[in-house]
């Protein structure tokens, strides 16, 4: 699988972990919108895209790691994760795009 769908798992909120494809490019449009119980997801190091509302209103993410292929984030893709707390960027040498709102509201 090279693309994850837009709202592939919108408004799943049993959904608590979710270890992605390794060959995987892009996770779409609101792909894990109000997956409220999400506390856990593997990103692959392959990944390019994340796209607009990707990880929106996922309140249970604590941390997530970006991998290194990432060059662009989508507007407002991880709008109230209020609890997300730690978010490794170390990997990233060069991202493209990054939307305005991309991390709206975590704070530094």
């Amino acid at each position: 699988m090279l693309y994850q769908g837009n709202q592939a798992f919108r408004d799943c909120t049993a959904l608590s972990r979710c270890v992605l494809p390794t060959a995987l490019l892009t996770v779409g449009e609101s792909a894990f919108r109000r997956c409220t119980s999400l506390a856990e997801i593997a990103l692959p190091a392959t990944l390019h895209t994340i796209g607009s509302y990707a990880f929106f209103d996922c309140h249970s993410l604590t941390e997530l790691t970006l991998p290194a292929a990432l060059t662009t984030l989508g507007d407002e893709s991880f709008r109230a994760c209020t609890s997300l707390t730690e978010l490794d960027l170390s990997a990233l040498t060069w991202v493209a795009q990054v939307a305005p709102h991309a991390w709206r509201p975590l704070r530094a």
